[in-house]
Protein backbone atom coordinates (compact mmCIF):
# COMPACT_ATOMS: atom_id res chain seq x y z
CA UNK A 1 0.00 0.00 0.00
CA UNK A 2 1.38 2.99 -1.13
CA UNK A 3 0.35 5.95 1.54
CA UNK A 4 -0.75 9.03 -0.72
CA UNK A 5 -3.10 10.58 1.50
CA UNK A 6 -3.90 9.78 5.46
CA UNK A 7 -7.79 9.02 4.94
CA UNK A 8 -7.06 6.69 2.27
CA UNK A 9 -4.59 5.10 4.58
CA UNK A 10 -6.65 5.04 7.43
CA UNK A 11 -9.57 3.19 5.10
CA UNK A 12 -6.56 0.90 3.68
CA UNK A 13 -4.99 0.30 7.28
CA UNK A 14 -8.88 -0.46 8.51
CA UNK A 15 -9.97 -2.56 5.53
CA UNK A 16 -6.30 -4.66 5.90
CA UNK A 17 -7.67 -5.97 9.60
CA UNK A 18 -11.18 -6.90 8.21
CA UNK A 19 -9.49 -9.15 5.79
CA UNK A 20 -7.64 -10.92 8.98
CA UNK A 21 -4.43 -12.45 7.33
CA UNK A 22 -2.08 -14.45 9.01
CA UNK A 23 0.78 -13.52 7.16
CA UNK A 24 2.00 -10.07 5.18
CA UNK A 25 4.50 -9.25 2.76
CA UNK A 26 5.05 -5.23 2.78
CA UNK A 27 7.02 -3.69 -0.29
CA UNK A 28 9.83 -3.89 1.71
CA UNK A 29 11.52 -5.09 5.39
CA UNK A 30 10.69 -8.70 6.43
CA UNK A 31 7.51 -10.12 6.25
CA UNK A 32 5.10 -9.87 9.41
CA UNK A 33 3.85 -13.32 10.93
CA UNK A 34 1.31 -11.53 13.11
CA UNK A 35 -0.26 -8.24 10.84
CA UNK A 36 -3.38 -7.70 12.96
CA UNK A 37 -1.19 -6.80 15.38
CA UNK A 38 1.67 -5.03 13.37
CA UNK A 39 -1.25 -2.97 11.72
CA UNK A 40 -2.86 -2.05 14.84
CA UNK A 41 0.30 -0.72 15.79
CA UNK A 42 0.55 1.01 12.77
CA UNK A 43 -3.03 2.19 12.84
CA UNK A 44 -2.22 3.88 16.32
CA UNK A 45 0.83 5.85 15.84
CA UNK A 46 -0.98 7.60 12.87
CA UNK A 47 -3.82 8.47 15.38
CA UNK A 48 -0.85 9.58 17.90
CA UNK A 49 1.18 11.57 15.55
CA UNK A 50 -1.87 13.16 14.28
CA UNK A 51 -2.96 14.15 17.75
CA UNK A 52 0.70 15.25 18.15
CA UNK A 53 0.26 17.81 15.19
CA UNK A 54 -3.34 19.01 16.91
CA UNK A 55 -1.75 19.86 19.94
CA UNK A 56 1.39 21.35 18.28
CA UNK A 57 -1.10 23.59 16.21
CA UNK A 58 -3.65 24.60 19.61
CA UNK A 59 -0.18 25.39 21.43
CA UNK A 60 1.63 27.56 18.67
CA UNK A 61 -2.04 29.21 17.33
CA UNK A 62 -1.20 32.84 15.33
CA UNK A 63 -2.85 34.78 12.99
CA UNK A 64 0.37 34.03 10.47
CA UNK A 65 0.20 30.33 11.08
CA UNK A 66 2.44 27.23 11.01
CA UNK A 67 4.63 25.86 9.15
CA UNK A 68 5.46 22.48 8.71
CA UNK A 69 8.77 22.80 9.40
CA UNK A 70 7.96 24.62 12.75
CA UNK A 71 5.62 21.29 13.44
CA UNK A 72 8.95 18.79 11.91
CA UNK A 73 11.53 20.49 14.29
CA UNK A 74 9.27 20.07 17.42
CA UNK A 75 7.97 15.94 16.82
CA UNK A 76 11.24 14.93 14.77
CA UNK A 77 13.45 16.49 17.21
CA UNK A 78 15.02 12.88 18.23
CA UNK A 79 15.06 11.97 14.68
CA UNK A 80 18.28 13.17 12.96
CA UNK A 81 17.53 16.15 10.48
CA UNK A 82 18.43 13.94 6.96
CA UNK A 83 14.81 12.37 7.88
CA UNK A 84 13.19 15.32 8.19
CA UNK A 85 12.09 15.96 4.86
CA UNK A 86 10.50 12.53 4.53
CA UNK A 87 9.17 13.69 8.15
CA UNK A 88 7.60 16.88 6.50
CA UNK A 89 5.63 14.85 3.66
CA UNK A 90 4.20 12.76 6.48
CA UNK A 91 3.17 15.73 8.35
CA UNK A 92 2.22 17.31 5.30
CA UNK A 93 -0.48 14.06 4.60
CA UNK A 94 -1.51 14.65 8.45
CA UNK A 95 -2.61 18.31 7.51
CA UNK A 96 -4.33 17.38 4.23
CA UNK A 97 -6.24 14.55 6.06
CA UNK A 98 -7.34 17.58 8.60
CA UNK A 99 -7.90 20.26 5.74
CA UNK A 100 -10.56 18.18 3.83
CA UNK A 101 -11.71 17.25 7.21
CA UNK A 102 -12.41 21.15 8.07
CA UNK A 103 -10.41 20.69 10.88
CA UNK A 104 -7.32 22.99 9.93
CA UNK A 105 -6.79 25.71 7.35
CA UNK A 106 -4.02 27.13 5.17
CA UNK A 107 -2.60 30.35 3.75
CA UNK A 108 -0.58 30.94 1.31
CA UNK A 109 1.20 34.13 1.41
CA UNK A 110 -0.77 35.21 3.53
CA UNK A 111 -4.16 34.47 1.79
CA UNK A 112 -6.79 31.52 3.36
CA UNK A 113 -7.26 29.15 0.97
CA UNK A 114 -10.68 26.90 -0.01
CA UNK A 115 -8.68 24.41 -1.30
CA UNK A 116 -4.98 23.10 -1.88
CA UNK A 117 -4.04 24.75 -4.95
CA UNK A 118 -2.08 21.06 -5.75
CA UNK A 119 -2.09 17.53 -4.19
CA UNK A 120 1.57 16.35 -3.64
CA UNK A 121 -0.03 13.26 -2.25
CA UNK A 122 -1.42 12.17 -5.83
CA UNK A 123 2.62 12.57 -6.92
CA UNK A 124 4.32 10.82 -4.23
CA UNK A 125 7.53 9.65 -4.54
CA UNK A 126 6.07 6.18 -4.54
CA UNK A 127 4.85 6.06 -8.07
CA UNK A 128 7.52 4.06 -9.88
CA UNK A 129 6.90 6.11 -13.28
CA UNK A 130 7.57 9.18 -12.24
CA UNK A 131 11.34 8.68 -10.89
CA UNK A 132 11.74 7.58 -14.41
CA UNK A 133 11.26 11.23 -15.63
CA UNK A 134 13.65 14.25 -14.18
CA UNK A 135 11.96 17.24 -15.33
CA UNK A 136 8.87 15.78 -13.69
CA UNK A 137 10.85 14.98 -10.47
CA UNK A 138 12.23 18.73 -10.64
CA UNK A 139 8.36 19.57 -10.90
CA UNK A 140 7.45 17.48 -7.56
CA UNK A 141 10.71 18.88 -5.51
CA UNK A 142 9.60 22.43 -6.62
CA UNK A 143 6.15 22.00 -5.63
CA UNK A 144 7.29 20.42 -2.05
CA UNK A 145 9.34 23.50 -1.59
CA UNK A 146 6.56 25.65 -2.50
CA UNK A 147 4.45 23.71 0.61
CA UNK A 148 6.62 24.57 2.92
CA UNK A 149 5.99 28.29 2.90
CA UNK A 150 2.26 27.16 3.39
CA UNK A 151 1.22 28.22 7.05
CA UNK A 152 -1.46 25.98 8.72
CA UNK A 153 -3.76 27.08 12.00
CA UNK A 154 -6.65 25.05 13.66
CA UNK A 155 -10.49 25.79 12.97
CA UNK A 156 -11.66 27.43 16.05
CA UNK A 157 -15.40 26.36 17.35
CA UNK A 158 -17.17 29.62 17.72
Amino acid sequence: MCIRDSINAEYGLNHLLEISASQMYPGHGMHISAPTEKIQQYISHRQEREQQIISFLNSHQTTEGVKILEIVQVLYAAYPQSVWRAASHNVYLHLQKLFTEGRVTVQIKGRKQDQLPLNLSDRHECDSDLLKHDGEREQIEKEMQESIDWTWNLVRNV
